[in-house]
């Protein structure tokens, strides 16, 4: 690999049919809640999964590349996310503009919510504020995300110049996550959306990918143990036994053994979650978060509608057009990145 940063190296990444599997799940909590809004039932921490998988895979990506060039292509990973996340972004943020004016949401609150969620301030904002934005709410995860990856790949790359060890770095990703653990427990019951006490997932997915970069290290017992504590705190929040504030720290503490065993180990759940139709939701379960808030919301707000209808016709509203969204418009921009990457290869 070269002179620098022996520590951080990353051995070939490989594709996790399992960690997909796991997103369905993340994004079924999530749009369970929206669906059943009067709910007790804690599906908020499904963003708190996506951000540990987040961090966990993209990490592991960084550091592949660190370890077959010696560096970061920053604006290439910048170019990648935005490739990635951008285009369905922009056709939801359009629907949410033209069509969620209609049941009684005003232009301006629509364009100023739109700004807002391509700005990737949406966290920022309702922070601030203590407002929502709409039917962009949802966002403010999109913008967590993004506001840490500006970060994250070039403090990375500062580490593996300084020849930072693997101990030293995943130490202090821990003790940056405990701290904010603790700022959550002080204060998420006002600032439910504060970039420096809910992306506690990402850091410490960050922190898995550094410690089993070569080493694959899984623990089935602790696995198990993850995912029994994280079934106990939905029930125990559900009834009322747990503060909704409680299940963050429990969630991303819980999933963490989980994803890695579901990266590098077998068993039922990593088979269960690696059938082909869980993967596939898992696929496209950025176009689902997308696309089942607005829905819905356009549907609570704007028709007289049962719960039960509102909840079949959003899901498979949702489930159709994230589909299409995937279909025609994600995948296609990908092979067009691939396609200009393969020729620029040879000149580079």
């Amino acid at each position: 690999m070269g002179s620098r940063g022996p520590e951080l190296r990353s051995s070939s990444l490989t594709y996790m049919p399992a960690i997909d599997g796991l997103r369905t799940v993340a994004v079924g909590l999530v749009v369970f809640i929206h669906v059943l809004p009067t709910t007790t039932f804690p599906g908020e921490i499904g963003v708190d999964v996506f951000f540990v998988i987040s961090g966990f895979l993209i990490t592991l990506i960084l550091l592949k590349q660190l370890a077959r060039t010696e560096t970061i292509a920053l604006g290439r990973f910048y170019a990648n996310r935005a490739l990635r996340l951008y285009p369905p972004l922009l056709v939801v943020v359009l629907f949410t503009v033209v069509v969620g004016v209609f049941p009684g949401q005003s232009l301006g609150e629509s364009l100023k919510g739109a700004a807002i969620a391509l700005l990737y301030l949406g966290n920022i904002y309702m922070t601030v504020t203590g407002s929502w934005l709409g039917d962009l709410s949802h966002t403010w995860s999109l913008a967590m995300e993004e506001q840490f990856y500006l970060v994250w790949p070039a403090i990375l790359l500062l580490l593996y110049r300084k020849r930072a060890r693997v101990p030293a770095i995943a130490t202090g990703l821990f003790l940056i996550a405990g701290l904010m653990l603790v700022g959550w427990m002080l204060t998420g019951d006002e600032m439910q959306f504060n970039p420096l006490t809910r992306g506690v997932g990402l850091v410490i997915g960050c922190a898995l990918a550094v410690l089993t970069r070569e080493n694959h290290w899984y623990s089935p017992a602790l696995s198990t143990a993850g995912a029994i504590v994280f079934v106990a705190a939905l029930v125990l929040v559900t009834a009322g036994y747990l503060p909704h504030l409680a299940m963050t720290p429990i969630a991303v503490l819980s999933v963490a053994p989980i994803v890695l065993q579901l990266a590098y180990g077998r068993g039922l759940p990593t088979r269960v979650l690696s059938l082909p139709p869980v993967v596939y939701l898992g696929v496209i379960s950025y176009e689902i978060y997308l696309w089942h808030y607005p829905i819905l919301a356009v549907l609570f707000r704007g028709t007289a509608l049962p719960g039960w209808a509102i909840a079949g016709v959003g899901i498979a509203a949702t489930l159709i057009l994230s589909v299409a969204t995937h279909r025609y418009i994600s995948a296609p921009v990908l092979r067009w990145r691939d396609r200009r990457r393969g020729r620029a290869a040879p000149a580079s």
